[in-house]
């Protein structure tokens, strides 16, 4: 049986080696500063900010967005977007897309990536 301060610590150790994966330069660039920019729905003729705690998942949810979703863990994929165009830098954070997928920056899983730079717009044209 499992105790809660060895769970905890085994969360502790998932954590430290997924953020360890991640390039120096954005693990550097996530402790500088907070996501921010303008967030592009062209389809659905919307701007929306994402705050700092917030994910893109939950500012799509504030903004009305019809969203498709399940774990909010980056494991599934359901809401997943296309990525038109960005400015900036990506941190794909989700487990869903293989390497080269994330390096193609094609799509994001809005329910953990991030993006820091001045915007990105995604297609919703499944939503």
């Amino acid at each position: 049986m499992r105790t809660d301060r060895n769970a905890g610590g085994r969360k502790a150790s998932l954590e430290r080696e997924r953020t360890a994966r991640r390039p120096a330069a954005l693990r550097n660039l996530r402790q500088q500063r907070p996501p921010s920019g303008r967030r592009l729905l062209p389809r659905l003729g919307k701007e929306i900010s994402v705050g700092a705690n917030q994910t893109l998942l939950e500012a799509l949810e504030a903004a009305s967005v019809d969203m498709i979703f399940d774990c909010r863990r980056g494991e599934c994929g359901l809401c997943a977007l296309p990525i038109l165009s960005f400015e900036g830098e990506l941190d794909h954070r989700d487990v869903f897309f293989s390497a080269a997928e994330k390096a193609g920056n094609t799509k994001l899983c809005t329910c953990v990536s991030r993006v820091y730079g001045a915007s990105i717009t995604l297609d919703t044209a499944d939503r």
